[in-house]
């Protein structure tokens, strides 16, 4: 059998239905070759046939003819086969396959073979067979074919194969609004009103998008920019953080050793150089912006002067599947003997977060850009409690066991999930099945006013209180 017929076999062995046009009988031999670096390998042939289409093709043989006639009873198909025909003709006739009856102890016509046009001798040329689960539908050549299956696909198929045709748009006219129920027209109206507005507040809302995009554009250009673009973002990020002289070097001055930022806080100065690379920085990139530092301090002659390198590494990879931190342990050990900072975007882009959400404040922040070795920021004034061991009423209950500090209500407690922060206030404590109004140790239940993401690490603020930025 050849690849074709073992493909419609296992087709037809659930519910589908096969169409075939039958033009002519073709048959041929193929050889396969195996090309490899030694050469070709020719292997042994098979031939294929369209007489084998399928396991249960019936036998057959080339003829030519143009008449047709309905085969007894007439079928809606075949007066489908008749419109389509046209000046077209036939090329192939069919046996009809024969099925043994052991009742009568003789074969006869197969049941499962129908069919559906005939040529004058009364030979079969075209039929409909029922095979295992599916069905054959072979009909011959036609002068459109296209109109032909439209109409099949469109009005015979889905009517005597439901199954396979459950979104059949045979009687759409019925809920085209043209025969509506009683009440069915005002309710088609109030649903444009519903539709229009909703259309015009979904546009609002894509415009509101939009310019928020762009009112912090500095942010997203801090993951994916370089060059002069990142070293704005970083700029102007720099001016959010409360920071009064923040001047672009490269604006003033066409050296390359120059800085590329430079932040004059009157007592000390912050020197930046800013990179946005595809990779992870080299040693050379992290130290050389302690060339300028030492400049600059002779030039001020007065060692408050700080320097900072600044990284967008791996910047067209999603900054969460980056590589965090990406300075090698060398390069950390240097910044922290050579006494400048290193620091990646990502960094400055989830602060901006922990400052709006009450985590961090802009002065810690600010303080912490002028330190030594890798800069994190991230809050330093929390103290972790640990895992919880428990997640309950979805999150807005956990459970910890207090050894170090305490916790009473009203506090704030900070959940960290990844690098990820979000700030909860404590509801109520329970140690023992019991209300406290404060936990001193053990293990207590503590209800916050927002649910705490799973797989989230507790923190409390050193002398811990109610929250300023929440009152």
């Amino acid at each position: 059998m050849s690849i074709v017929g073992k493909e419609i076999d296992a087709l037809l062995k659930k519910i589908s239905l096969v169409i075939i046009f039958a033009d002519s009988i073709e048959s041929a031999h193929y050889r396969t070759v195996k090309i490899s670096r030694k050469g070709t390998e020719w292997h042994d042939g098979f031939s294929g046939s369209t007489q084998d289409l399928y396991e249960a093709f019936p036998k057959s043989q080339g003829k030519v003819g143009r008449r047709l006639h309905a085969a007894e009873p007439e079928s809606v198909l075949f007066s489908l086969i008749k419109k389509y025909f046209g000046d077209s003709q036939y090329g192939v006739v069919f046996e009809h396959p024969q099925r043994w009856n052991s009742s009568i102890y003789r074969d006869e016509d197969d049941e499962r073979f129908v069919p559906l046009a005939l040529n004058d001798k009364g030979e079969i040329v075209s039929y409909l067979q029922s095979v295992e689960e599916g069905v054959v539908f072979l009909f011959p050549p036609l002068e459109n074919t296209s109109g032909f299956l439209l109409e099949l696909f469109e009005s015979f198929l889905p009517e005597h194969f439901p199954q396979l045709f459950p979104s059949s748009g045979q009687f759409a006219w019925l809920d085209n609004g043209a025969f509506p129920v009683p009440g069915e027209v005002e309710l088609l109206g109030d649903r444009k009103k519903i539709e229009s507005d909703y259309k015009e507040r979904v546009k609002k809302n894509e415009q509101a998008i939009v310019d928020l995009k762009s009112e912090y554009g500095f942010l997203r250009s801090l993951i994916f920019e370089t060059g002069d673009n990142l070293v704005e973002a970083v700029a102007h990020y720099f001016r959010w953080l409360g920071f009064n002289s923040v001047v672009n070097q490269d604006e003033h001055s066409s050296d390359v050793l120059e800085e590329d930022l430079q932040v004059d806080c009157g007592d000390k100065l912050l020197v930046v150089e800013i990179k946005g690379i595809g990779g992870t920085s080299t040693d050379k990139a992290c130290s050389q912006i302690t060339k300028i530092k030492n400049r600059r301090m002779k030039q001020r002659n007065s060692f408050e002067v700080y320097g900072l390198y600044i990284v967008n590494h791996e910047r067209y990879v999603s900054p969460d599947r980056r590589k965090n931190p990406p300075f090698t342990d060398h390069q950390l050990q240097d910044a922290l003997l050579d006494e400048r900072g290193l620091l990646t975007t990502y960094q400055l882009y989830l602060a901006f977060f922990l400052i709006r959400d009450g985590i961090l404040n802009k002065d810690d922040v600010r303080e912490q850009l002028f330190a030594y070795g890798l800069i994190t920021l991230m809050p330093k004034d929390l103290i972790c409690l640990g895992l919880p061991s428990e997640h309950l009423m979805k999150g807005a209950v956990v459970v910890v066991d207090l050894q170090i500090h305490s916790v009473k209500v009203g506090d704030v407690i900070v959940a960290r999930k990844n690098s990820h922060y979000t700030k909860h206030v404590v509801q109520s404590l329970q140690v023992d099945g019991v209300d406290v109004e404060e936990a001193n140790g053990g293990v207590t239940g503590i209800k916050v006013s927002t649910k705490v993401p799973a797989k989230s690490e507790i923190f409390v603020r050193l002398g811990s209180g109610k929250d300023p930025i929440l009152e």
